[in-house]
């Protein structure tokens, strides 16, 4: 098992770095990942290891740009994990989610909110 300290550092590590691999190692297989802006729905590990390999597939992170958070906490029972981020990317053309939300561009503030349990994470994309 996994500190609670010790997952948010790894998820931060694997998250901001597009280390799909470590990512995954850090999911819950009945975990659920809810892209708030268009809808869409992943449920289970391969669901969710389908959306990271097109995520990843379709952008490009060339010099300065990337995946930057800026306001990581978790409430006081360490269940929950609210971690703010802006993204800045070249969208490569690969398709990552069914329907793009018209308030994204190249540059997007999101956050995700996360369900810390037995050193696994179930998700919530904001």
């Amino acid at each position: 098992m996994i500190a609670q300290p010790d997952l948010v550092q790894a998820f931060t590590v694997a998250f901001a770095t597009d280390n799909v691999e470590d990512f995954y190692k850090l999911i819950a297989p009945e975990a659920e990942w809810v892209i708030m802006a268009t809808g869409e729905t992943f449920r289970g590990l391969d669901q969710i290891k389908d959306l990271a390999v097109r995520s990843v597939a379709a952008r490009d992170h060339p010099v300065g740009m990337g995946i930057k958070p800026f306001n990581i906490f978790t409430n006081a029972e360490g269940t929950r994990l609210c971690w703010e981020y802006v993204h800045t990317a070249v969208v490569t053309g690969s398709v990552a989610v069914v329907s793009r939300p018209a308030c994204c561009g190249d540059e997007d503030q999101r956050s995700h909110h996360l369900e810390l349990r037995d050193s696994r994470r179930q998700d919530r994309q904001g």
